[in-house]
């Protein structure tokens, strides 16, 4: 019948920060970069993520299936901070990157 055949399925995935320290550029009388706190003694903030699926599939002819799903990414659409701005200045601590926005995906898949 047309109401069976649905599967649901979600992922959780968490992620500790990832460590990072300030860092400072000394050009004369050569170009070097050191680093200006212990290394490690930032963290980006944790991050969470839901992933969801839910598909259709129809049995065809011959023992082939047709499968319909749509996947959603970051289903909350939280986002969060990635990486940061580590050269000491007036930019420093600055966000250098995010999460992907929520996305969504439509597919198609056949098995036979």
């Amino acid at each position: 019948p047309w109401l069976g055949g649905f599967t649901a399925s979600g992922v959780f995935r968490w992620h500790s920060g990832t460590h990072w320290a300030r860092v400072a550029r000394v050009t004369t009388p050569i170009f070097a970069i050191f680093p200006a706190e212990p290394i490690g003694s930032r963290r980006t903030p944790s991050l969470g993520g839901l992933d969801l699926r839910v598909e259709k599939t129809l049995r065809l002819q011959k023992g082939s299936t047709l499968g319909l799903y749509v996947d959603g990414f970051n289903v909350t659409n939280l986002g969060h901070a990635t990486g940061f701005n580590a050269m000491s200045g007036p930019n420093f601590g600055d966000v250098g990157g995010w999460t992907d926005p929520r996305s969504m995906r439509l597919g198609v898949r056949y098995s036979f």
